[in-house]
């Protein structure tokens, strides 16, 4: 009999917004390689009027992509970034949040050795990484004891007093770790996590454990909703 082994291509999540951009809005699209490669991608779809069937034409509407050579921790991400418009300066700046993904660690050029999970904040329009928040739970943290890799889900993001503006970003991880960052401050670089602990390394807001203490991997973006009190 013949083994057959199925190849990965291009089937992430995709998520398409609609973004201010000066006197214009555009239309962009972000999506994730998925198992296919470590990493996302982002098309400018506003204008497909010269939209032909040949690689450079194509290549005209890539904006950018990300790979694990922009951030370590970034591995096979199966579902979309959180994007929104954040604080910066006297500016506000459009960001795709992206959880980190599937085995970073992977045996390659641009390995991440601990294994931890983050959440990677890209600029939506130039896929630069503006920052890099890393959790503090790494391979060695790995509830099973089989070093594996930690990774973060896709984020949510929540507007605590309807105001328009985000205020916190929530997320899982493989470890079964619920995290809570405050989007607070005048900038990307005055996110953090909370809580925190004493020496104001990252706490987990909530730890998902089966009765016997197990600890439950969260895969999927959680959702928020206001209480009606």
């Amino acid at each position: 009999s013949k083994s057959f082994s199925h190849k990965y291509f291009v089937d992430g999540t995709i998520k398409v917004v609609n973004v201010p951009d000066g006197d214009t809005t555009r239309t962009i699209a972000v999506g994730t390689f998925g198992l296919g490669a470590q990493g996302a991608w982002a098309l400018d779809l506003t204008n497909l009027s010269d939209l032909a069937s040949t690689q450079a034409s194509a290549s005209s509407h890539l904006l950018w992509e990300l790979t694990d050579s922009d951030a370590p921790q970034i591995g096979y991400i199966p579902n979309a970034p959180a994007i929104f418009a954040a604080a910066n300066g006297d500016d506000s700046q459009w960001v795709a949040v992206f959880g980190n993904g599937y085995n970073a660690s992977k045996s390659d050029s641009h390995a991440d050795k601990t294994g931890e999970g983050a959440l990677i904040v890209v600029d939506l329009l130039t896929g630069a990484v503006e920052r890099t928040l890393l959790t503090g739970k790494k391979a060695a943290n790995d509830p099973t004891g089989a070093n594996r890799p930690n990774t973060v889900t896709e984020p949510v993001v929540a507007d605590a007093d309807l105001d328009g503006v985000a205020d916190y970003l929530y997320s899982g991880d493989l470890f079964g770790n619920v995290w809570k960052v405050d989007l607070d401050g005048d900038s990307i670089d005055d996110w953090a996590f909370s809580p925190t602990d004493s020496g104001d390394a990252p706490k987990p807001l909530f730890r998902a454990v089966s009765r016997e203490g197990t600890a439950q991997p969260i895969t999927v973006r959680p959702s928020v909703a206001h209480h009606p009190d």
